[in-house]
Parts: structure tokens; sequence; C-alpha cells
């Protein structure tokens, strides 16, 4: 799939990126990761660490699929609200989620300072916006749930967030806890101290499937190598559904539109303490900043083809830059980078991570939603106690089959009416 268009910032900031060897005969290993982006990378270190003989392999230059389009607002918030995921999955599965999500966060933080990793990481707060004045009437019933298990939030009304932040909304809830990073320097880190702990990594090389049997996994690679293994992770995003299409069911593709500033002059701010910031509404402006640059993406809608998704890039900027001139007004930004992406929802707005009865010896890694980099996270703890045998209690909260977990006992409940 052609997964991206235009000129993307990240690749473009970073000099002397390492390269990887192609594959070129057969080896065995015990686990076999297809897909070298972020959530391959963290995959990799993961299963690396516990000591497990492991293979990645991309089809691209590791970190060139949509990890290098994507905008990296790390957040613990998911794309339904708290309030709305209760409705739709039943409140200790919602719940449930918000806490995995908000631990992952800080799970990957952790992970990038373990091994020193250069990526930009910086702690930042978020603010979630008010698009409209009725969304503000629901925002204390969000904040009072978060509060019941423990997130931390605070309401901003309107004259608050424009002096505080020189934002115009109607309002806003504002967590302390999100992150912004560079997601390919991340990825391309995490690949290189996977490799150090014994992770041989294979770039510009095809593994296609040809015996996903439940005992033994067989991939067909670049030249006619094979790679012969015991289990295979699936990170291949959101071209996922082309090789196992029963996958197409459980999400929607979608195209987003972003834009990076050239840098701003010294001195201005176009909003206070640089905070990660979206809003409610479909599609949602989101934007943060970059160094001295501001990244403002949006204007999503549902994924055709590559090729209309691409004419409508120059539409879609003006759109954007308007959106964004309301958001600050007096704040000029002059684009200088302007790129076109495709990414993946779920209908509940959480990922999929776990097993198809179809292929029982894979296991799935579909960061799907809005914040792809928390999820990817989940996976790879999720994966990797999955493949040694270990307990996940968070693992059912996201595979496959959930449809009826809250009505299964234990730690769940019926959907609210």
């Amino acid at each position: 799939m052609d997964l991206k268009t235009g000129d993307l910032l990240w690749p473009a900031l970073t000099q002397n990126a390492p390269g990887f060897g192609r594959l070129e005969e057969d080896c065995r290993c015990e686990v076999a990761i297809i897909g070298g982006g972020i959530t391959g990378a963290l995959m990799a270190v993961a299963l690396a660490e516990e000591g497990i003989e492991t293979v990645v392999v991309d089809r691209r230059k590791p970190g060139m699929g949509s990890t290098a389009a994507c905008t990296a607002l790390v957040l613990y918030e998911i794309d339904q609200p708290l309030v709305q995921l209760e409705q739709d999955v039943g409140t200790a599965h919602a719940r449930r989620a918000y806490r995995a999500t908000r631990r992952a966060l800080d799970d990957l933080a952790e992970v990038i300072a373990r091994y020193e990793i250069d990526c930009g990481l910086k702690r930042r707060g978020s603010l979630y916006l008010a698009k409209k004045d009725k969304d503000v009437d629901w925002f204390a019933e969000e904040i009072e749930a978060r509060r019941q298990i423990g997130i931390e939030v605070e309401l901003i009304l309107r004259d608050e967030l424009e002096e505080r932040f020189g934002l115009r909304r109607p309002g806003a809830i504002h967590s302390p806890a999100a992150w912004e990073v560079d997601p390919y320097r991340l990825t391309l880190g995490l690949l290189e101290n996977a490799a150090e702990l014994g992770v041989r990594v294979f770039q510009e090389t095809d593994a296609e499937p040809e015996d996903l049997s439940e005992h033994k996994q067989v991939l067909r690679a670049s030249k006619g190598a094979r790679i012969v293994c015991d289990r295979v992770v699936i990170a291949t995003g959101y071209e996922t559904p082309e090789e196992f299409r029963p996958v197409g069911k459980y999400c929607k593709l979608h195209s987003t539109y972003v834009l990076a500033s050239e840098p701003l002059e010294e001195g201005i701010e176009p909003w206070a303490d640089s905070m990660v910031i979206w809003e409610t509404g479909d599609p949602y402006l989101y934007a943060r900043r970059a160094g001295k640059r501001v990244i403002v993406g949006g204007a999503d809608e549902p994924f055709s083809d590559a090729k209309k998704r691409d004419t409508l890039i120059e539409k879609k900027i003006g759109v954007l830059m308007e959106q964004f001139s309301t958001l600050c007004p007096g704040i000029r930004i002059i684009p200088e980078r302007v790129w076109a992406g495709t990414f993946a929802t779920t209908e509940d707005g959480l990922p999929y991570i776990g097993t198809l009865r179809q292929w029982p010896g894979c296991r799935f890694a579909l960061g799907y939603g809005g914040n792809g980099l928390t999820f990817s996270m989940l996976a790879a703890q999720i994966i990797s106690d999955d493949i040694l045998g270990r307990d996940n209690i968070e693992s059912e909260l996201f595979q496959f089959d959930r449809d009826g977990l809250q009505t299964r006992g234990g730690h769940h409940e019926r959907v609210k009416s």
C-alpha cells in the first residue's frame, strides 16, 4: 500500500540513519517480526530483553512506513472519551483500558530512558479542546470519570484557556500526562539497541507467508530465502488487511493531512507550555510543537485510494491553515513540509492485539487508533508475555473477540443501556 505522500519532516531531520542488510539466505529463529516501524521495534526490544531469538524484516528501510508520517502526539487518551467508551464496552472494560494506556505512557518513557535513545522525548501535557459550546457540557462528567480511576485532569473554561494558553475554544480538559517524540529516531534507536541484544534486522526484505500452521511458521523472503520460526508477529500496521484479509472487518482506513511549519521567529509562542492539543469533533484538529516548528494535522476522510488522497493535499492544507488561524489568532505559520498519510480506526477506539483462529501461530500487533505509539507499547508487553507463556491481565481488553467481554463475568459488567 502507498501509505504516505509528501515531504516528511522526521527523516529530513535525521542525519546518518543506520542501515541494515537484506536477508539473502535461509535463517531460523524463535520469533519473526514482520514490520520494522515503531511497533516492530518496540516488540524487538521486548523479546530481546527476554533472550528470545528474534528476526525483524521490513520491505522498506526501517521506520519508513507509517512511522515516518506519524505526528507522534503520545497520549494515554483513547479516541473515544472514557464516558463514551463506558457506554460502548462496559464500565469496567473501559476503565481498565484507560488505566492500561495511562501506564503504557510511562512505560514507553522508561524504555527510552533505559536505552538513552536520543529522540527528542519531552513531557508536555495535553489539552483536549471543546470544538463547540455544547462539548463543555459533558466535560465535567468525563473529568469525574477519569479522576475516579486515578487520572489527574482539570477543566479549563474559555476565558482561562485564552489567558493561560492563548487558545480560542469554549473550554478544554487539561491533563499533565502526555509526551512528544520524534518517532523515526525512536524507531531507529530501538532497533539499534535490539541488534546489540542479538536481534537480526533486515531491511528491504519482503516476507510472504508460506506456511502459517500452529506449530511451524515459514516465511518466504526476497530472493527465495526462507525464515523458519516458532511464532510470527505481524506488525505491518495499515497494510495488514492486504495480506490478512479478515483483519479488514475490524478496522476502517482513513487519510489524514499534516503540515510542519517553517521555524517560528524567536520569541513567538503559539500556545503556552507547548501542550499537545487535539479537539472534539470528527474529524478533529490536532497540533504539537517540534522545536521551533508547529505541526498541525487533521482534515481526515475515509481512505479510498492513494491517488485521490494525494490530489487533495493542497486543499486540505488550506483547511488546516484556516482552522489553526481560528485556534491561534495572530499567529502566522508558513508550511515548510506537507504530507498525507493513512491510518486506521476501530469501532471502539481500541487496538487489536492477539491471535486470529485462522493463523494460530501469528500474533497481531495492530495499534489502530489515534495513539498508536502508546498502543504499540502495550502490544510489545502483551505479546512478549504471551510468547513466554505468562499471564497478562490486559490482553483480554484488546483481543479480537472482545465483543462479549463485558458479559463474561470476572472483572466485567454489562454494557449500560
